[in-house]
């Protein structure tokens, strides 16, 4: 083992602050309450989906939006490119 000599007037050096430290996470009642809830209502929404069959209703709001192709598109399409001059140039 091998030992620095440090001069009797030098102060000692001062640790790095850990800063992986986090906070604990806490939870509460409140947390596992939500989360049962949020449960339930997926439950809830995935009852009524058959595996071979769409309702009426939703597949005549399906094709009443992608049968009007260019109205939503025409309104999307700046935006998407918009995306595309933002993303391309610093890649």
């Amino acid at each position: 083992m091998s030992f620095e000599a440090r001069a009797p007037s030098q102060p000692e050096p001062e640790p790095a602050p850990n800063r992986s430290r986090r906070p604990p996470v806490a939870r509460y009642r409140t947390d596992a309450l939500l989360l049962a809830a949020a449960i339930l209502v997926f439950v809830l929404s995935a009852l009524p989906i058959r595996p071979n069959r769409v309702p009426g209703l939703e597949e005549d709001v399906f094709r009443a939006i992608n049968s009007t192709v260019t109205v939503p598109f025409v309104l999307v399409w700046p935006v998407m490119q918009l995306g595309n001059f933002l993303v391309i140039p610093p890649s």
